[in-house]
């Protein structure tokens, strides 16, 4: 993906949507050359995404609203068919927004036991 100096919109929608999510420490530019820049060492980007999990808390709805918004009717088969690479990179977006969905709604639940179990001993 990273070497397409002019992808499709597909591509550049899922490479956007990865940006947002701000997997690797640094400053890239939005759009395209921005993603282009993230995606550079590809061993680094995969190494990041596999340990993203524990950021997913640190999310905001704004991010989140942003990425679904590109998402629109987006969808794995689209995207792996214009590029297997995009088509993956689609699906950890895709488990990402659902899996802050999940922390969004179990977190709250967590406090709410934590504070009872406190208040109980």
């Amino acid at each position: 993906m990273k070497a397409l100096a002019n992808p499709s919109d597909t591509v550049r929608n899922v490479g956007q949507m990865i940006l947002l999510f701000k997997p690797i420490s640094g400053s890239f530019p939005d759009g395209w050359d921005g993603a282009r820049q993230m995606m550079g060492d590809p061993n680094k980007l995969l190494a990041a995404l596999k340990e993203y999990g524990s950021k997913v808390a640190k999310l905001n709805d704004k991010i989140i609203g942003k990425i679904v918004k590109l998402v629109g009717n987006l969808d794995y088969e689209t995207c792996k068919k214009v590029s297997k690479a995009a088509g993956g990179l689609f699906k950890w977006v895709d488990n990402t927004v659902k899996c802050y969905t999940v922390h969004k709604e179990v977190e709250p639940l967590q406090k709410k036991v934590k504070e009872m179990t406190e208040k109980s001993e």
